[in-house]
């Protein structure tokens, strides 16, 4: 990963080198922990991966059960929320939330 002006530790690996994928260092959960951020233009979705289960999790700062880091944790929620709530956002995506159903996203 390399520095970048996405994500909560502000790491990145941009996928096709012209910033439409991207994967962010999200630390906290696990060492390796990610989330992928789509983008076209200003409008993204993040798929959020183990950082966080669902909304609720981000929302109330809910921290999964098993982490390798409270305070790295902390700060990826916090990121997460922060861009849930910017208008350039289509979506958010926690990967285990049942909520989540198949859906097609067009940015």
């Amino acid at each position: 990963m390399e520095k970048s002006e996405y994500g909560p530790f502000k790491r990145a690996y941009d996928i096709f080198s012209d910033g439409t994928i991207l994967i962010l260092d999200a630390k906290g959960h696990t060492k390796g922990n990610i989330i992928v951020m789509v983008r076209n233009g200003d409008k993204f979705a993040l798929i959020t991966g183990d950082c966080g289960y669902a909304e609720e999790s981000w929302k109330s700062l809910r921290i999964p059960g098993p982490l390798v880091n409270k305070n790295d944790m902390i700060t990826s929620l916090k990121w997460v929320r922060n861009m849930a709530y910017k208008k350039e956002s289509i979506g958010i995506f926690a990967t285990h939330d049942p909520k989540v159903k198949e859906s097609t996203i067009i940015l």
